[in-house]
Order: structure tokens, then sequence, then C-alpha cells
């Protein structure tokens, strides 16, 4: 019972730490896109806007090591 017990704390943590380490990506995605001059305002996006916000995001990911899956292996996680 023990061992099981430490296994959901440790889960969680380790959950935990995951979802931090997602939500400070994803403010420094945020502080990105506005020194990009993005106006992130959504009910005044178009089109335009729309697709230059996509095409910085996936510039900002990839400075942080993120990239396009291998061919072979996309579909692993």
């Amino acid at each position: 019972m023990k061992l099981f017990h430490l296994l959901i704390v440790f889960g969680w943590l380790s959950y935990i730490k995951i979802i931090a380490q997602l939500d400070a990506l994803a403010l420094q995605c945020r502080v990105h896109l506005i020194a990009a001059g993005h106006l992130l305002d959504v009910e005044n996006m178009n089109g335009n806007s729309l697709s230059g916000i996509c095409t910085n995001i996936c510039a900002f990911m990839r400075s942080q090591g993120f990239d396009a899956a291998e061919r072979e292996s996309h579909y692993r996680i």
C-alpha cells in the first residue's frame, strides 16, 4: 500500500511540474508574440493577423527546441 501511495504522490508531482513548465512556456510565447507586434485581441483578429500569429508561434516553439516529428516516429509518444 505504501508503494501505491508513493506512486500516486510522485505521479501527481510530475503532473504538476509538467503543467507549471507548460504554463511558463505559454507565458514566454505570449511575450514573444507581443514583442513581435501582434495584438492578441481575439475579437479584432482577421485571417492575416491569425496567420502571422501562427507562424510566430511555430518560430517560438522551434526556438525552444521543438521541431516537426520525424516521419517514422511521429505517432510514438
